[in-house]
């Protein structure tokens, strides 16, 4: 009886001695995976420089209907002719306007433009240089007329364009003679519902250039 009951003690303790092997071992190791963090994409941008557009859109008439128009002949002097995001591009950036490139799609009209209020500015060319940028405006040195004057223009930046708009009062650079003899050649067409012949000074601007990504 006595070697019956160590019999039974021995088994039961080969019993636990197995469980505590199963539970407690060590698992079959598994194969480690290879690390798959994908590398950091890294893009350069540029500006396509040759897609620039430049518009305007012009008023007549007292109640202020619009009339519009682009330069055709645009160039360009960058600082960062490419940077690892869009908004560095703007960077210095320097357009430079030729206004006999004005089109408005109407060649009398743009012919009375390049004669009577670019006739009566000096010098050909309007040049808009960037020298500040904050999270909403772009602070732009406009000259005309060989009068240079700041410009806040509200602008926005994707992945594939970069946009600003804004208004300017030509009269800041004293452009009073030229929208006299326009509106004095044309002063039928600008004559409104209320008889009156009127060309507004404010001018609205449009500035959109499209970003070129390259990513590796």
């Amino acid at each position: 009886m006595k070697n019956l009951n160590m019999n039974k003690i021995h088994f039961f303790l080969a019993s636990v001695l197995l469980w505590f092997t199963v539970s407690c071992g060590s698992q079959p190791s598994e194969k480690k995976s290879s690390d798959t963090t994908p590398t950091e994409e890294k893009c350069t941008y540029s500006l396509k420089t040759d897609e620039l557009r430049v518009a305007w859109k012009a008023y007549k008439f007292t109640e202020k209907v619009g009339v519009n128009g682009r330069f055709d002949s645009i160039s360009t002097k960058l600082t960062n002719e490419s940077a690892d995001s869009p908004d560095k591009l703007l960077e210095g950036l320097t357009l430079i306007i030729k206004t006999n490139g004005l089109n408005s799609d109407n060649e009398d009209r743009d012919n009375k433009i390049k004669t009577q209020f670019f006739g009566n500015i000096k010098g050909e060319e309007m040049v808009g240089s960037i020298k500040k940028i904050t999270d909403e405006k772009i602070v732009i040195a406009l000259t005309i007329n060989e009068i240079e004057k700041e410009v806040s223009l509200d602008y926005e930046i994707t992945d594939t364009e970069i946009t600003a708009n804004g208004q300017i009062n030509v009269n800041d650079w004293e452009g009073q003679a030229g929208i006299t003899a326009l509106n004095k050649v044309c002063e039928e067409l600008h004559q409104g519902t209320d008889g009156k012949s009127v060309l507004h000074p404010d001018v609205k601007m449009s500035v959109s250039v499209p970003i070129l990504k390259n990513c590796n």
